[in-house]
């Protein structure tokens, strides 16, 4: 990760600003993906509101990425006067729709947050995209077409050294005076009523949603959209791309032996896939191994796997529990872990009876 440049540093630097606002130009193939508009300059409040950071990396990057980026953010940020009072992950937020709901309509929205500030690191050289701008209190965030402040640069420190002359000019009034040198960090979990290392007979008679692939032209879910892999085309969602994750999905849900089905998760509540007909919705969650085990509330074990994992369980909607299985499943991919799944279910239902 590129070092910070310390305010003592950046004095020399300041009669070539100029030169990085034309240098930090945002590609156009990133325009079309976030589907924002450039604003020519920070929001007029940006430093007497508050604001909420939101980070992405690449999935390959260490365990904790994220937070490192934070920390630098807020040791400069926090010295300009920038407020803010809360730092998520992106990538947290895209394996846990319900958290970021629940995150935005008790806390967010209630804490009188005006601005969005969002940081997608695009590779292990420190290639980032920075945004700022409105904060809709809603729980994707942002409005599509919103007019956001924005700079794609090689080296996050050219940002910093122009926020320090930007600020420096008296445009932006500053009533942010007791602003903390350390982020708050929010990971998400996952909530339930209670969690049960194995499965229900109710499974026989109630039908499974199964949250499918939708493309990212037609997710609601805004944030995806500076997902640091979606940006950089890592990871496909396109309309071709989603329709082949479906069809593979269908083929594994398939062999689920009870009644199932791919529904596209965004459309309803959780109350309403209940009056709908549906007994348990699939969920997954990805992580390091003793992260997954924490979330989860399984016994922590003395050594761990560093490995990035995924592990899939029922929340049974009219309760809230979840349903995890006798053996740990997780697979190194959403694939291999939802194969386990299934077979697991197989397992212990073929062994009880």
């Amino acid at each position: 990760m590129r070092s910070k440049f310390s305010i003592t540093c950046w004095s020399v630097l300041l009669f070539f600003v100029p030169f990085f606002g034309l240098s930090q130009s945002v590609d156009q193939p990133a325009l079309d993906v976030l589907s924002l508009n450039q604003a020519p300059q920070l929001p007029k409040n940006i430093l007497s509101s508050r604001s909420i950071v939101l980070i992405s990396v690449p999935k390959d990057s260490p365990a904790g990425e994220w937070k490192k980026w934070a920390a630098e953010m807020q040791a400069s940020l926090s010295q300009f006067g920038v407020d803010a009072v809360a730092y998520l992950s992106i990538d947290q937020l895209a394996e846990n729709t319900v958290a970021q709901k629940e995150l935005n309509s008790d806390i967010f929205s209630k804490r009188g947050i005006s601005n969005l500030i969002t940081l997608s690191v695009l590779d292990k050289e420190g290639t980032a995209l920075m945004t700022v701008g409105p904060y809709n209190r809603k729980w994707t965030f942002f409005e599509e077409k919103s007019a956001f402040w924005m700079r794609q640069v090689s080296d996050i420190g050219s940002i910093w050294s122009e926020l320090e002359t930007v600020f420096k000019t008296g445009a932006f009034p500053r009533t942010n005076l007791l602003v903390l040198d350390s982020p708050e960090y929010f990971d998400l979990t996952i909530s339930f009523t209670s969690r049960t290392e194995r499965f229900t007979k109710l499974m026989e008679t109630q039908k499974v949603a199964v949250p499918m692939f939708v493309a990212l032209q037609d997710d609601p879910n805004r944030i995806l959209r500076l997902k640091s892999d979606i940006l950089t085309g890592k990871e496909d969602r396109g309309v071709a791309a989603t329709t082949s994750q479906n069809a593979q999905l269908s083929e594994i849900i398939a062999q689920y032996p009870f009644e199932a089905e791919l529904v596209n998760l965004n459309e309803k509540s959780e109350d309403q896939w209940l009056r709908s007909g549906y007994g348990f919705i699939l969920h997954h969650a990805t992580g390091t191994e003793s992260d997954l085990r924490s979330k989860l509330k399984y016994k922590s074990l003395d050594k761990s796997s560093n490995k990035t994992l995924t592990k899939y369980y029922l929340k049974q909607l009219r309760t809230s529990n979840l349903y995890l299985g006798r053996e740990w499943d997780a697979g190194n991919t959403p694939t291999t872990a939802l194969t386990n799944f299934v077979e697991r279910v197989r397992t212990e239902f073929k062994s009880d009876n």
